[in-house]
């Protein structure tokens, strides 16, 4: 689809409408599907930014309803499916100049996020609970050894093996 003609159709229809709205308004695009993580380039070609919905995105990509007791095990935010797909969306947003932002449980994993930071994502979105932990977490590590891990971790095959790296790579006093 063309992104950037439907944006354009729909400001004209509003302004058609005579419905006030900010001209200048930053419009931004969630990825909480496999198709928009594969599509990430042409949407950040023609958006301010993105966020992934990472609850979403992870229980597409690894086809488990994270609700049913049946499969809700096999759900994981870090299998190396879902990391992978995180990685295109930041690497198609990075073309165009894009900031993506997390939300969903993903982002309020201290573990996670020192990773999803190495990764290059700009910004978190989770329960307040979580601020003062995923601050601390953050912190404890530099934007390089963030970098090194990120890049240590797409390297690995297995959710075990992720969480072992990240166990014995991250700083003690981040989540055990």
């Amino acid at each position: 689809p063309d992104y950037e003609r439907i944006i354009r159709q729909t400001m004209l229809q509003l302004d058609a409408e005579g419905v006030e709205y900010d001209q200048g308004i930053l419009i931004g695009g969630m990825i909480e599907v496999p198709a928009a993580a594969l599509d990430a380039r042409a949407f950040a070609q023609c958006l301010d930014f993105l966020s992934i919905g990472t609850n979403d995105l992870t229980q597409e990509l690894l086809a488990v309803d994270r609700n049913n007791p049946h499969v809700a095990k096999l759900y994981d935010e870090l299998h190396p499916a879902v990391l992978r797909a995180l990685t295109q969306v930041l690497v198609g947003a990075r073309v165009h100049g894009r900031e993506v932002s997390i939300c969903g449980e993903m982002a309020g994993d201290p573990w996670a996020c020192v990773l999803l930071l190495g990764l290059g994502v700009g910004g978190f979105s989770t329960s307040p609970r979580a601020v003062p932990e995923i601050k601390r977490a953050i912190r404890a590590v530099s934007m390089e050894e963030a970098k090194r891990l990120a890049d240590q971790v797409l390297e690995l095959h297995t959710s075990e093996e992720i969480k072992a790296c990240l166990k014995e790579c991250l700083p003690e006093g981040i989540r055990e």
